[in-house]
């Protein structure tokens, strides 16, 4: 077994990991960030744009962990080599290297998140992240700039979920 930190771990196994940075660490973040980073960047881990953010405020946003008994946040999951993977069309293609599997985005999802809570899928890819926060009751906000990604990512949305659930996702693209 490796035993050295997360991020080494992470490297040598290939294994997703996800947690995010406790509060008192994030504020360290801010702090370093504010005072090392580019002047023009700031303020760092902003809120509002105006000042930098506070331990209250994130611990707002802190996910909670409610793992399955035995469960961590570390998952060993083999990257997607069956139907699940998206095809271009009409091609043998991935459309995306990077697609995450259904299963892997529920437990951490499902693990961080409350029924209701909203999730943000920044780098959206296919939107695996927001498929998975729609089926399991959240909103997703999705955003990805590759545009012919964004095209197969919307259709993969409306061919797995109701009509009323993606009102919104054309008016992003």
């Amino acid at each position: 077994m490796w035993r050295g930190n997360a991020a080494s771990r992470k490297y040598f196994t290939k294994d997703h990991l996800w947690y995010p940075p406790p509060p008192e660490i994030f504020i360290r973040m801010v702090s370093s960030a504010n005072e090392y980073g580019d002047s023009k960047g700031r303020p760092y881990f902003s809120f509002d744009g105006k000042r930098p953010a506070n331990q209250q405020e994130y611990e707002k946003l802190f996910p909670t962990f409610k793992g399955k008994y035995g469960g961590t946040n570390v998952w060993n999951h083999p990257p997607l080599h069956n139907r699940e993977r998206v095809r271009l069309p009409g091609s043998r293609k991935y459309a995306h290297l990077h697609q995450k599997p259904v299963y892997l985005m529920e437990l951490i999802i499902e693990s961080s998140s409350h029924l209701g809570a909203v999730i943000w899928e920044p780098f959206g890819g296919l939107c695996t992240a927001g498929l998975v926060a729609s089926r399991t009751s959240r909103t997703a906000y999705c955003a990805e700039i590759d545009e012919d990604i964004s095209i197969l990512a919307i259709s993969r949305l409306k061919a797995c979920e109701p009509q009323e659930n993606l009102q919104s996702f054309e008016a992003f693209r």
